[in-house]
């Protein structure tokens, strides 16, 4: 990738906004959350897509799981409906996952769905974009990482795509994290930008900061950068 240069952060993003958003290869694949996101589908069915996915997003690939979703809400688009999914038997929802989703552990998805469905029931009239009505998206994050199946990534994956797709603003946004994975972390890790040790660690934390300023510096949304960074990290050959 002749066009990609890895002086600094700054020079990455940089090198990379131009190119996703006149959608150049390797940015002409359509594979981020947001993509997947039916628009025909109402606000909270939207909001509940993004929610049930993301929950889940983690140790397969993640087109599988997105497709396998959009096919399943298709034959079955209760599943959007936190109400039926908190009363649906376990043994039917193992069934779903297992046939749709491919997920390694359909018994903890089925767990997180109906307890996250009850939870959102009782706090935020069942709809995910409820929990995103807060001053402060560190607050969002905060009360995000209280729903089973959301860890520091996918977190801040919903986070992302959430307010991607609704066009939410907060003014502390980028105070909150960004989401980093192993191959986030090994491109930042091959770029020099964190030390042997940083990378041994799994500092995702300093990772995530290092994006954020350089999305600060050159006046570039992480919310954007994040994106194009996801498929880029997936599509660039890392030799040691």
């Amino acid at each position: 990738m002749e066009w990609l240069n890895t002086n600094s952060p700054e020079e990455v993003v940089l090198s990379v906004i131009p190119r996703f958003r006149k959608r150049l290869p390797p940015f002409d694949k359509r594979i981020n959350v947001e993509d997947w996101v039916p628009q025909s589908l109402p606000d909270r069915e939207k909001a509940m897509f993004i929610f049930l996915t993301t929950s889940v997003d983690y140790g397969m690939k993640s087109p599988v799981l997105y497709k396998g979703m959009l096919e399943l809400i298709k034959e079955y688009p209760w599943f959007l409906d936190p109400q039926r999914l908190s009363h649906v038997s376990n043994q039917e929802i193992i069934y779903l996952v297992r046939k749709f989703l491919h997920l390694r552990w359909p018994q903890n998805a089925t767990r997180y769905y109906k307890e996250n469905a009850k939870k959102l029931l009782l706090k935020y009239q069942g709809n995910p974009i409820n929990i995103f009505k807060k001053i402060y998206a560190k607050r969002v994050v905060e009360e995000l990482k209280t729903f089973l199946g959301f860890g520091s990534k996918t977190t801040y994956l919903a986070f992302r795509a959430t307010v991607n797709i609704f066009k939410l603003t907060y003014k502390d946004i980028d105070d909150v994290g960004m989401p980093i994975d192993r191959h986030k972390l090994r491109a930042t890790y091959y770029w020099g930008f964190i030390t042997e040790e940083d990378f041994a660690k799994r500092n995702i934390h300093k990772v995530a900061n290092i994006w954020i300023t350089a999305c600060k510096n050159t006046q570039i949304s992480w919310l954007e950068f994040d994106r194009a960074f996801w498929i880029l990290t997936r599509n660039i050959r890392l030799v040691y």
